[in-house]
């Protein structure tokens, strides 16, 4: 009887691992410092930090004035914050959400495509800033 669940879980299993694979360019690397798993989705670099929402908006600010990215338009709320800034002609977004007081994911989007080099680089400015 055990064995009839653990080959319907495996089954389930693999099902939902091969429909992840078709939703999309995922690509997943554990092992950044200062927090979560590192995450690069449709064009946006992720990553949970443990830090509240006020620090991170504030290492993301310092982190755009040290790339000398030019600063177009900030936003701050209770909850989350944006930031959109400038890198020669390539747009950047910021964007911040508070998961709990504590807790912050941090995205970053470089160009209206994604570049996840540049994404990962203003990534690891804003955790040195942290």
């Amino acid at each position: 009887m055990k064995m009839k669940s653990i080959r319907k879980n495996m089954s389930i299993l693999l099902v939902l691992l091969a429909l992840a694979g078709l939703s999309g360019c995922a690509v997943v690397a554990a092992g950044m410092a200062g927090g979560g798993t590192y995450v690069y989705v449709s064009g946006w670099g992720k990553k949970v930090y443990n830090v509240d929402l006020d620090v991170a908006y504030n290492a993301s600010v310092d982190a755009c004035q040290s790339l000398g990215l030019k600063i177009q338009s900030r936003e701050r709320h209770l909850a989350d914050a944006s930031i959109k800034a400038l890198d020669g002609d390539s747009e950047v977004w910021i964007d911040l959400e508070s998961e709990n007081p504590r807790v912050t994911e941090i995205a970053v989007r470089v160009g209206y495509l994604g570049d996840k080099v540049a994404s990962e680089r203003v990534l690891a400015r804003i955790e040195k800033e942290l």
